[in-house]
């Protein structure tokens, strides 16, 4: 009786051994799953860039007795570089342009004389020290002037009889200061480069921004001055500039972009070669304010 059942139980043990292969056999094989690819993030505007600049500037120009519409054409280039979060764009660009924003003006005699007898001009009476001598309303008093030759000439050219040199310089800035007579003139930025940050919001390939940094002008001045002289000096000025644009990207590498720049009134202290006329041995060109409206073509490197 024990020999049947350890017979019978060792039959059992037999055929669950052989039944557990066989179950295991028919279990699907397990493996992992396949690694899933995660895009690197779509940056279109991060990296270097490089580029031309083509400008069209206006503004105005003082300087003692000038006052001079300027404007023109400038051509140049530009570098920067940037970084994309999201749709930020944060970056900074250094351009430089050359050409010339100039104005200028020619001989000018306003005709303020007594035409009855040409042997005799009209001016304003100065006292001993040169200044004007006005009535109770603050308008400068005329008087005649006996001349050689009338009025048809600069009044530098303008003889009186009997005049010293003092009393010609007095007579002469008095016509200037009235502004009864004006002397050729030209002033011209001819150099203009700027540093600016730039902060854009991307939609895709467009991308709009504000742009402010420090511009760089370098300013001429020439004067052909009938009494005190030719001169003329170059200097550089240095001014805030503030702007904005859009930018386009037609290809992966290339934009298109359009933009505006103003550059703050600035002046530049221009050391003149003039001796005769004491106040003016020192002076400021003054540019009051430059617009500049700008177009370029960039090139994008491959971002980093």
């Amino acid at each position: 009786m024990r020999l049947v059942r350890w017979t019978s139980g060792l039959a059992t043990a037999m055929a669950a051994l052989g039944v557990v292969p066989a179950l295991a056999a028919d279990l699907p094989v397990y493996e992992p799953p396949a690694a899933i690819s995660i895009p690197a993030p779509y940056k279109p505007w991060q990296g270097f860039s490089l580029g031309l600049l083509g400008t069209y500037g206006f503004g105005e120009h003082e300087h003692k007795l000038s006052h001079l519409d300027m404007d023109g054409p400038m051509f140049g280039g530009l570098a920067g570089i940037h970084g994309q979060m999201g749709n930020w764009v944060l970056g900074a660009e250094f351009d430089g342009s050359f050409g010339s924003i100039s104005g200028s003006r020619g001989h000018k005699l306003v005709n303020e004389l007594n035409r009855r007898d040409p042997s005799m001009a009209r001016r304003a009476k100065v006292d001993s020290s040169g200044d004007p001598v006005k009535d109770k309303d603050g308008k400068p008093i005329y008087e005649l002037i006996k001349t050689d030759k009338g009025d048809t000439k600069a009044p530098a050219e303008v003889k009186v009889q009997g005049e010293t040199k003092e009393q010609r310089q007095a007579r002469l800035r008095q016509d200037f200061d009235s502004g009864r007579y004006t002397y050729p003139a030209k002033a011209s930025i001819d150099e203009f480069y700027s540093f600016r940050a730039r902060l854009g919001y991307a939609f895709d390939n467009m991308l709009l921004y504000g742009t402010g940094g420090v511009g760089v002008a370098h300013a001429k001045l020439k004067t052909e001055h009938p009494y005190w002289g030719e001169y003329s000096d170059a200097r550089y000025g240095v001014t805030p500039v503030v702007g904005g644009g859009v930018e386009y990207k037609f290809t992966d590498a290339l934009s298109l972009r359009a933009e505006y720049l103003y550059a703050f009134p600035f002046n530049v202290a221009m050391k003149t070669k003039l001796t005769e006329w004491k106040p003016q041995n020192r002076t400021n060109a003054s540019f009051d304010g430059s617009h500049m409206i700008r177009a370029g073509i960039t090139y994008y490197l491959p971002a980093f």
